[in-house]
């Protein structure tokens, strides 16, 4: 039964975390049967609570998972929902801000109760860090880039005007409207909101009518309107007059 079940519910070398298992059986029960699905090879252990069906191979010891698979399946996408993002050093470069191989990989999560810890996986260390606000697949691409902004020193030495035209790019690609920004900006410093209206300021100004970049002026994102919107709500945040509490998941 346990083993038709696996079958059913994970591929080959993808992580099997014991608590998702969710069979009538007890725990003592359920681990006898993994550790007898272990000493016939159809299962193996990467590590206490950690299992995964061996895919295929012409080699004696087969594929093995990677620490990396595993901290991404725990932290990042569980179940097939996202709950956790990287940032940090492999966000700046994954998006063209930094250059830099990080050599410790940073995630934000859901799956975590500690602000800030360390794992370490076969040898390979990992930053934990928990969400500000939950995160779900409708957001995570907001909190990144607001993480991002939060420390953005922190990660670039490149230009301002690079750095700027960047975030642009990244704010028009995954379609990050006011709206959306509002909904979580208050759980960030007042200089996150600082960065981002700068970076919206300082847009560029298209001269050729034929010229196929994107202008900025023709996005209502970058509107007066909505820039003093944003202006007035870092004004709102230095005042006191808003304030920056965690609240609850809105949904889109």
């Amino acid at each position: 039964m346990l083993y038709d079940y696996l079958l059913t519910h994970y591929k080959p070398n993808e992580p099997i975390f014991i608590e998702d298992i969710t069979l009538p059986i007890s725990h003592t029960h359920l681990l006898q049967r993994l550790k007898s699905l272990c000493d016939t090879g159809k299962i193996k252990i990467f590590s206490k609570g950690i299992y995964y069906i061996p895919k295929k191979s012409i080699l004696k010891n087969g594929i093995t998972l990677s620490p990396t698979t595993v901290i991404n399946h725990k932290y990042i996408m569980r179940s097939g929902k996202i709950i956790g993002y990287h940032t940090g050093h492999a966000l700046a470069n994954q998006i063209g801000l930094s250059t830099q191989v990080p050599c410790v990989t940073e995630i934000v999560t859901n799956n975590t109760a500690t602000e800030c810890r360390k794992e370490t996986l076969c040898g390979q260390e990992f930053i934990i860090r928990k969400a500000r606000c939950p995160i779900t697949n409708n957001n995570y691409y907001i909190l990144q880039l607001l993480d991002l902004l939060n420390d953005l020193d922190k990660f670039t030495d490149k230009p301002h005007n690079e750095v700027y035209d960047t975030i642009r790019k990244y704010l028009k690609a995954y379609h990050i409207t006011k709206e959306k920004i509002t909904q979580y900006i208050g759980t960030y410093p007042s200089k996150t909101a600082e960065i981002l209206l700068n970076c919206l300021s300082n847009q560029p100004k298209v001269i050729n009518e034929e010229c196929t970049s994107f202008d900025s002026c023709m996005d209502p994102f970058y509107s007066e309107e909505n820039m003093s919107h944003l202006t007035r709500l870092i004004d709102d945040v230095k005042s006191g007059k808003a304030k920056l509490t965690e609240h609850e998941l809105i949904e889109d």
